[in-house]
Parts: structure tokens; sequence; C-alpha cells
């Protein structure tokens, strides 16, 4: 009933004019904002000067250009590097604001509408997650602000936690589908504003799941920046993961004309009780952890633009463990290794530069680690044609953290513009004398023709025999193997009619290949949406409404073991979204699980019924 209060108390608020100083400006993104300042009369005071003389009239203009003085736009602080987005359709990138209107609560919900990604969750929020790449683990890479987020988690067995990227702090986010694996570009939120910019959000739900969200950023004219910002979140639900998470970042720096420096840090405290398996294995065990991510920067240029641009980071990462006991009855031998009062800290130094002329844009990076009081350079090197009749890049990347030599090598030719294709290649092959793995070879081809402003494509996946690292963060007994994957999957992207759109895709595996673990035979993720400013009748654009539903397919799934294999049965899932924009506020509905079917995406691991979280964000410029 509280929750319930709480979110007609919110609707009420968003929906009451609101008097005092903040400045409210439309949501209009075919205009310029313009900012409105308040101007106070205040009396002139006496002066011995003779009004009409020189220096009287000088203070006077100076005076009423201070009060006078409108909003300005500073110079940004320095940005990482993004590919060139090869894809047929649209491409898998969000801003600021799609990355809240998709309904993402974590990394792995965006992951999952790419071909080729199957992902995997034993819970809520706060479940570890883990992905593949047709049917490999551990080949989706994050980098942050240009810095790669190790896996420093030692329960996840090498690979990243999925659900540890805070999406809230960024500014934008872009996914570069590569045939070996995935890498994701994430870039934090700047401000650019001499006027402060002030952000709540508040949202409530099924399963006690409460989150509060605030941040505030102000530049001043000199070129000086502050940004703050937090986040807090809980549920309470011991069969899909309970608990509570903690995150602050903050970052202050100068910016002027074409250079930046600026300091960041963010970090993370996550409490996660155990969680029950019904499969009679151990069940999940608790965790209270910490993240911590730090870097100085400083840059020149910007890799978005042309020119010449450099960038240098000196960074830190760490994770510890803080968790009391984190074994329970049922059988240890399954679990987790006991990581009880765990500090793992690893430096990251990265340089980085490049230039862009025209379609042709270059760029290198040197990657310096030092994990255990070893030295690990990683260098690489992009080159990107963009064109529209041709567009290709190439990637190479010698990776001492793995011993890995990889190169990859993408094409995409549109002889007219209505018919796209895209082949991709790559080769991972140890580059010394360390692992004893053969060389992987992966490739993706696709296809595709546009009906009006829809793009239909299809294609093939395919991987070279490759070792599979098991999931061991569910359960240390799962086993993997070596196996070659090939699929075939279909894609459509793109506005069907007026406002409303489709994002469809559907991958269906090799049989031989879904038999050894981990991988369905099929999976389709459909998705209509109804995305309208109504400027007919709101010109201004202070009105928006985005509304969807979501369905996801996976046949069964089998997770081996050393001793037996488990299997996750079928499902089908529904979920909807419904937002609704009012001047700079957003009220937002979004249920998962529709049908309330009983479903795992991890054998034992029970996924939440029907859940509703509703709330508010609202955005200020005071």
């Amino acid at each position: 009933m509280a929750a319930w209060s709480l979110g007609v108390a919110l609707l009420a608020g968003a929906l009451t004019p609101v008097a005092g100083t903040a400045q409210v400006t439309p949501r209009d993104t075919s205009r310029t904002r313009q900012d409105t300042t308040v101007v106070v009369p205040v009396p002139a005071r006496a002066d011995t000067l003779p009004k009409d003389s020189t220096r009287a009239r000088a203070d006077t203009t100076a005076a009423d250009s201070a009060r006078l003085r409108p909003d300005s736009i500073q110079a940004p602080v320095s940005r990482a590097e993004t590919p060139l987005a090869l894809e047929i359709g649209r491409p898998f990138t969000w801003d600021r604001e799609a990355l809240f209107a998709s309904g993402a609560l974590t990394l792995l919900d965006l992951l999952e509408r790419v071909p080729g990604i199957t992902g995997y969750r034993s819970g809520w929020l706060l479940a570890p997650e883990a992905a593949s790449l047709v049917g490999e683990f551990g080949r989706v890479r994050v980098f942050y602000d240009g810095v790669e987020m190790d896996a420093l988690n030692p329960r996840m067995g090498g690979q990243l936690d999925l659900s540890t990227l805070e999406l809230w702090t960024l500014e934008e986010l872009t996914l570069e589908r590569g045939p070996g694996e995935i890498r994701v570009y994430a870039r934090s939120w700047r401000v650019r504003r001499v006027t402060p910019d002030t952000r709540v959000d508040v949202s409530t739900g099924d399963l006690r799941t409460n989150i509060f969200r605030g941040v505030f950023g102000k530049r001043w004219r000199h070129g000086e920046l502050l940004q703050v910002g937090g986040q807090q979140y809980s549920t309470t639900n011991p069969n899909n993961t309970d608990g509570d998470q903690l995150s602050v970042f903050v970052r202050g720096g100068l910016a002027r004309d074409r250079w930046s420096v600026d300091a960041f840090a963010l970090t993370t405290s996550r409490l996660r009780n155990a969680q029950v398996n019904f499969l009679e294995q151990p069940p999940l065990s608790p965790l209270d952890s910490r993240n911590v991510l730090y870097y100085l920067r400083a840059g020149v240029g910007d890799p978005s633009a042309g020119g010449a641009w450099a960038q240098v980071i000196a960074s830190s990462q760490r994770f510890d463990e803080r968790t009391e006991d984190p074994t329970t009855s049922g059988g240890g031998a399954s679990l987790p290794p006991d990581t009880v009062d765990t500090l793992v800290k690893r430096a990251q130094y990265v340089a980085t530069g490049g230039y862009t002329s025209g379609p042709l844009r270059v760029s290198g990076a040197l990657r310096l680690r030092t994990p255990e009081s070893a030295t690990l350079f990683s260098p690489s090197a992009r080159a990107e044609w963009a064109q529209r009749l041709v567009a290709a890049s190439a990637y190479v990347e010698r990776s001492a953290e793995d011993s890995t030599l990889r190169a990859e090598a993408t094409v995409r030719v549109q002889p007219v513009p209505f018919v796209s294709l895209v082949g991709a290649a790559s080769q991972a092959s140890p580059f010394d004398d360390h692992g004893e793995r053969s060389t992987v070879n992966s490739l993706r081809v696709e296809a595709g023709v546009q009906v009006k402003d829809l793009w239909l494509s299809g294609g093939l996946l395919s991987r070279s025999s490759a070792p599979i690292r098991p999931p061991i963060v569910y359960d240390t007994a799962l086993v993997g193997g070596t196996r070659q994957t090939t699929g075939a999957f279909g894609r459509v992207s793109g506005r069907v009619w007026r406002d409303v759109s489709a994002a469809v895709v559907g991958t269906q595996w090799d049989e031989d290949a879904t038999l050894l673990g981990y991988l369905p035979r099929q999976q389709v993720r459909s998705e209509i949406i109804l995305d309208t400013r109504w400027l007919s009748r709101f010109p201004r654009g202070n009105f928006g409404l985005r509304a969807s539903v979501a369905h996801e397919y996976r046949s069964q799934v089998v997770f081996p073991t050393s001793s037996k294999s488990l299997v996750s049965p079928s499902h089908s899932v529904f979920t909807g979204l419904l937002e609704i924009h009012i001047e700079d506020a957003v009220l937002m509905l979004q249920a998962r699980n529709l049908s309330n079917v009983q479903y795992f995406s991890v054998p034992g691991y029970l996924m939440p019924p029907t859940t509703l979280i509703y709330g508010v964000r609202w955005q200020f410029w005071n």
C-alpha cells in the first residue's frame, strides 16, 4: 500500500505546476535550447563621479553585463574514441536519453538485442550476469572512458560481471559487433552549461524494489567543472537475490578550447544475500563487495571531430570483498571459492591518439597494466574508411593480458542506398609460448534490404573450434569443453509506420553445438515501439509518449557439470514499458514478465514473477 501511495504522490507532483527559481525548458530536439535570465531591478548606488564621465559609463556597462550575462556553453571535457558503426539498419548506439528510454537496467538488457549474444542471470537486479558470444563466454569487453574494465572478482572465473556497469553515469554507449568479440564503449556523462544541471530520479515497485538517483553538474566561465552523483537501490526477495547497492561518482577538472584535464572517481558497494537454488544444488553465496574506478586524464582534440587528437590516462581499479561467510549449508563442493577479505588492485595506464581527414580515420593505443608487480603492454591500432558506397575498418591488438594476437576486418558495401552487404572476419592466436590454444577464426556475413524506413537483414555467424569457459559464478561444478559453432540470424530494425518502429532479432544455432551446452537451439527477441511527441497538439515539444512491448523466447539450454547435465527449460517472457514526458519530467512504468510465468535463465534459480517498477525522472536547470 505504501508503494502505491508513493506512486500516486510522484504522479501528483509531476503534474503540479512548479513555482520557484528553477528554469524549465522545452524538450524540443528540433530547436536550440533558449535559456532565460530573470533580472531583478536594483536601485542605482550613489557615485561621486559625474554621470557623463567615461569611467562612470564603463562601470555601469560592466555591472549591467554581469547581471544580464546569459547561460553559456563551455568547451567539453575530452571523451574516448568510439568506432565506426558498420551495421545494417540502426547501429547499437544509445545516447543518455535513449539509455533511460530503453528500459534497460543493466548492460545485459542491451546486449541481448545483438545477434549472437546469449545472456544469463540468476535473478533480479543484484544477480551476477554473464553472456556468451557465438557460444563462448568472456568475449564481451567493456571500455569506460577508454579504460578497459578488468574482471577482478575471483568468483567470476576471469569473466566480467555485466551487472556492474553503471548505465546511469553514461552519456553514450556504443557496441562494436566484431565477429570474435563484442567491445562496449561507454562514455561518462559530461556537463557543459554554466547553468547548474540537476536531475532526480525516484522509482519503486514490486519485490520491495526502490531506486533513488541524483546528479548535479556545473561549469564555470573559465572552464572549471564539477559533477557529482549517486544511486541507491534495494530489493527484498530471497528467491530472486535481495540486497542493496550504493554507487557514487565525482568529477572535477578544467576544459578550455581544445584541451582538458579531469579527475574522475566511481565507487560501488554491493551487499547481496544468499539465493535459493530450487534444484537442490548449492545456493548462490552472499556477497559484500566494493568496486572502485578512478582516473586522471589529460586530452587535446576530439576523436569524433576532424584533425589530430591525443589522450593520456592514469587509472586504478579495485575489487574488495568483505563477505563474512560465503559458505552455507547444502554442500560446499560446488560453491564459488572462498574469497573472504579479498582485495585485488590493478593500475592501468593508457595513451591514445589519432587523426581524421575526410573519410579516413586512424588511431592507436598503448595500454600498460601492472598486476602483481608485473608489467604488461598491450598495443592496438585501428584504421577506418567511411563512405556510403564502401565503408571499412581494420583493428589489430597484441594483448599481453591473455597472450593473444587479434586481427579483425569489417567491410560494408551499399551498391544502392536500399541494399547493404556486410562481411567481417577475425583471427585470435597466441603470440608467445605461454598458451596451448589453437588459432580461433570467426566470421560474420550479413545482407539487408530497406523497405521504406524498415531494414530487413539476415546472415551467418561462425566460429572455429574454441574452448568454452563455463560460468562458474553460478556453480563451480560446471564444465566446459571445445566446440565449433555456427548459427543463422535475422534482424528487423526501423520505422514501420509513422511513430511506430520495430526491433526484432532471432538466431538459430547448430544442433550439435547446442548439445555441448550453454546455447539454446533458438532464441528470438522482438519489440514494437510507439515513440511520439504529438507535435500537432504540442508544437513546443513539451509532451512525449513512449510505449513498447517486448517478447523474448528461448528454447532449453543444457548446463553440463562434472557428474550430470542440468537443464534450463524453454521460456517465453513479455515486458512492457510506458513513459510520459511532461516538460523536463518523465513518468515511467515498466512491467517485466507480464504473463507471470515461472522460468529459469540458469538452472535452479527462479526468475522474478510479474514485476512492476514505476517512478519519475526529473531534470532541472536552475
